[in-house]
């Protein structure tokens, strides 16, 4: 017997359906990060490689409780007649349903839809924080506003970028909606309230003479509702002003960041509670 005879290679659910493999996947009581565990006995006679692959979504037994996305890739040897237990990441992909809790049943489920395919692999290539993936999860699977992916570290939210991308191109919308970034209220009744609380962005422009210029933050009536800087005196260059406000006691609706220079509009950026 070859080589290839005495090591194959299967998809997680391949090896299981062919009876070669059996599997038993639990929660391990959070919805987040390695928050399930995978007991694999390989019943063949065959040292086997399995994968889990990014882009499984694991079914709760109960479908109360949330299924869980697979963002990291498990390529895991089992030889033959051998048992293994491992973690694996991934991430709620039903917001409204309820956190599994330690033992929870699930099944090993099925691909997901292309959508959540194609953000699993993403991501099983681009590290990022928990928070970050988990927002960045239920953008697709429960069509929360892309503005909820963010940092409020300057540095990582530029390595956000490729990732409002990815996004907005998954959810149809202009890159340039990913301009600002969202935080919302906790609300302990459920994880995810839809309260916006703060905002924050790296506004980003430039002047090409010198001038006094002006940046406000109007409502969708023309109503001055804050002034960052007024008549700010200004040399030819390229600026980045650091927003950061409450939008808590804000209206539902759609508010302009407008920057003012020879009393001309230079700069009109939109977000929308």
């Amino acid at each position: 017997m070859n080589h290839t005879d005495k090591q194959k290679k299967f998809s997680i659910e391949d090896a299981v359906k062919s009876g070669m493999f059996k599997a038993e996947v639990k929660g391990l009581g959070g919805h987040s990060g390695e928050c399930i565990t995978l007991n694999v006995l390989n019943l063949s006679s065959i040292d086997t490689t399995i994968y889990i692959e990014a882009g499984r979504r694991l079914n709760s037994v109960d479908s109360t409780v949330q299924d869980i996305l697979v963002v990291r890739e498990v390529p895991l040897m089992v030889k033959a007649g051998e048992e293994k237990n491992i973690k694996l990441f991934g991430f709620c992909c039903q917001a409204t349903n309820s956190g599994p809790q330690k033992d929870a049943a699930y099944d090993l489920g099925h691909m997901a839809d292309s959508q959540m395919v194609r953000l699993a692999v993403f991501l099983n290539q681009n590290p990022y924080d928990e928070y970050t993936i988990q927002n960045a999860v239920w953008v697709v699977s429960d069509n929360h506003p892309l503005a909820s992916v963010h940092s409020s570290d300057v540095s990582k939210r530029k390595e956000l970028r490729k990732l409002h991308a990815l996004l907005a191109s998954i959810k149809h919308l202009p890159v340039e909606f990913s301009w600002y970034t969202l935080t919302y209220k906790t609300d302990t009744t459920r994880l995810f309230s839809g309260v916006a609380d703060s905002l924050f962005s790296d506004f980003d422009y430039s002047l090409w003479k010198n001038c006094a210029a002006s940046l406000t933050l109007n409502d969708s009536m023309g109503k001055v509702i804050k002034r960052f800087f007024v008549n700010k005196a200004h040399n030819p260059n390229t600026y980045n002003y650091e927003i950061r406000i409450s939008v808590a006691n804000l209206s539902k609706g759609k508010y302009y960041v407008r920057l003012i220079a020879d009393n001309q509009m230079k700069v009109e950026k939109v977000f929308e509670l």
